[in-house]
């Protein structure tokens, strides 16, 4: 039982990975800028670029179907920058 990581995913599993992806990148941008205690987004822009080095490196390493790769790249790259500007916004003095 499970999903079968290269093979064509039924769309109720594309939609439960992409919310709970969603989530999770918003939530490591607003870690980062915890941890990091920065009022600029630069540790956001590292996070986000080594989501998508990585993703990008599987995208081109692996076979099969690539639509988690397209994910962390185009959505949960970006979203984890917008958790950082959430915390610069919820946290401005």
């Amino acid at each position: 039982m499970g999903q079968n990581p290269h093979s064509d995913p039924v769309i109720s599993f594309i939609i439960s990975t992409t919310i709970f992806g969603v989530i999770s990148s918003f939530a490591a941008g607003l870690f980062t800028k915890l941890i990091a205690k920065t009022s600029n987004l630069n540790v956001n822009y590292i996070l986000a670029f080594i989501i998508a080095g990585f993703a990008t490196f599987s995208f081109f390493k692996s076979e099969g179907n690539h639509w988690t790769q397209l994910l962390a790249i185009f959505i949960f790259a970006p979203v984890s920058i917008l958790g950082g500007l959430f915390y610069n916004k919820q946290n401005k003095k």
